[in-house]
This record gives structure tokens, C-alpha cells and sequence, in this order.
């Protein structure tokens, strides 16, 4: 089990990463005119991959580790389409939520359904 540990410490640190990127993207002059965004608008570029991380951390706590894997793609492809304005600040994120999916299928981490 220590590997869905590892799994679950992974993704949780890659909600963390999302979560700052919003910081960092607070800061940055990025939008037209090289104004800072809004809050709105900063809240609006970290809803999906935060979502996506938050998944794959609820898979990873629960063993999932198919779910996981589809909660990393969806941060890596919002990362790689976005990448030319502001996914490169969400790729420490996506490179966590893959040694997190590594982790998890690694250590076997299937369920075992004759507990429940």
C-alpha cells in the first residue's frame, strides 16, 4: 500500500500546484495590454486543471487508478493547448499527476472488493 501513499501524496501536491499557479498567474502581465487578469479571470484559467487534479487526488485516495490517469490527461491536454498564453505555469502539476498515475499502477493499486 505504500505505493497508493505515494500516489495520494503526488496528487495532492499537484491540486497544491494548480492552486498556485493561480498565484502566479495573478501576478503576471499577461493579458492584452500587459495588465494583470482579474480575479475572475485568473479563477476561470485554473477551474479545469484544478478540477482535473482534484479528480485524479479523489482517484488516487480511492484507488482508481484508470480515473487518475483521465483526471492527468485532462491537466496535460488543457496544459498543452494552452501552453502558447499560460499552461506552461500548470506543467509541475501535470508532471506530479504523472508520477502520480506511475505510482498507482505500479503498486497494483486495484481495489480489493472483498473488504467491501
Amino acid at each position: 500500500m505504500r505505493q497508493n501513499r505515494l500516489a495520494v501524496v503526488l496528487t495532492g501536491l499537484a491540486v497544491l500546484a494548480c492552486l498556485m499557479a493561480g498565484v502566479v498567474l495573478s501576478q503576471a502581465p499577461i493579458m492584452q495590454g500587459g495588465r494583470p487578469p482579474a480575479l475572475g479571470e485568473v479563477a476561470g484559467m485554473i477551474a479545469v486543471p484544478t478540477m482535473g487534479a482534484a479528480v485524479a487526488a479523489w482517484a488516487a485516495w480511492r484507488r482508481r487508478p484508470l480515473v487518475l490517469s483521465i483526471g492527468a490527461a485532462v491537466v496535460a491536454v488543457f496544459s498543452f493547448v494552452t501552453g502558447f498564453s499560460f499552461g506552461r505555469v500548470f506543467l509541475p502539476a501535470v508532471g506530479l499527476l504523472v508520477c502520480g498515475a506511475v505510482a498507482s499502477f505500479a503498486g497494483g493499486a486495484v481495489r480489493d472488493r472483498s473488504a467491501d
